[in-house]
This record gives C-alpha cells, structure tokens and sequence, in this order.
C-alpha cells in the first residue's frame, strides 16, 4: 500500500511540474499553492510536507532559483494559515477564506519580492499596480479553493458507493 501511495505522488509530482509551468507560462499563476491551500486542511501534514519539500526543491532547479526558495513561499502562507486556525474555529467559513485570501496575498507579494532577495540581497521591485494584480489573483485564488471545496464537498457527500441500496 506505502509504494502505491509513493508511485502515485511520483506520478502527481511529474504532472503537477507540467501544470504549473504551463499556468505559470500562460497566466504567470501558481497552481501548485492553490493544491498546497487545499491539501493543508484535507491531507496529513507528514504527506503534505514531504510533496512540499519535494514539489518545491523541482521547482527551484525549473525555475533556476536558490535551493530552498519556494520552500520559503510555501512556508510563509503556512503561517499565516496556522495563525488564522487558531483565531477562528475550524467551522468557520468566513474565517477560512479570509485565511486563503490572506495567505495567497502573502504568497503572490513574496514571490515577487522574496527571489531577488535571496539570489541578489535585495527585494524586488514592488509597486500598486503589482499589489493590485496580486489582490485580484488572490481573489481568484480564493474563489477557484471555494470551488474546488463545493465540488469536493459533492463527492464526498454521496456516501458510500460500495454499498448497494435495495428500495
């Protein structure tokens, strides 16, 4: 069971590489933290920090940064994420997207400003059109997490289809 769950993660890595260059490519948006944001509440954290670490060491040799850079952007929002479990319950709605529209406003400024800082010593350029763009891709972040949520909700609520009902 432990190597099919291994195949299937070595698998997902190699597609979600493909996904993401191909989003980043597009729309300059990373998919890769909208599965992060999704899988934080849904996927056991020692899972969820080993796809992170793995996930984030290809995407520092693909994206030509410093080793250990996209772990930092990974590891900011995370934060954030923890901070707002602690304020509101776990029930909250309101509280859960503020949350993910907090840390993918986190996550789009330090992306911008926190590369350059690691590779040159100084931040980024960062200007109120840039802070704009990156509110409304937070937004759309969090509006593709609460869609993502309604339709994971769906499957989920349709019980088990192992079971055969006779009416």
């Amino acid at each position: 069971m432990q190597i099919l769950t291994v195949l299937i993660i070595g698998i997902g890595l190699f597609v979600l590489q493909f996904v993401e260059n191909f989003f980043l490519s597009l729309l300059n948006f990373r998919v890769s933290f909208l599965f992060f944001l999704f899988g934080y509440r849904k996927v056991d954290k020692r899972w969820l920090l080993v796809v992170t670490v793995v996930s984030s060491i290809i995407f520092d040799v693909t994206m030509h940064y410093r080793l250990g850079t996209n772990l930092v952007l990974f590891l900011l929002p995370s934060l954030v994420l923890w901070l707002f479990s602690i304020l509101f319950s776990e029930e909250s709605l309101i509280g859960l997207h503020v949350s993910n529209f907090v840390a993918s406003l986190l996550f789009c400024i330090a992306n911008i400003l926190l590369p350059d800082f690691l590779e040159k010593g100084v931040f980024g350029f960062l200007d109120w059109k840039m802070v704009i763009v990156c509110i409304v891709k937070a937004l759309v972040a969090t509006l593709l997490l609460f869609l993502i949520e309604v339709l994971f909700g769906r499957f989920r609520d349709r019980g088990n289809a192992s079971q055969i009902r006779l009416k």
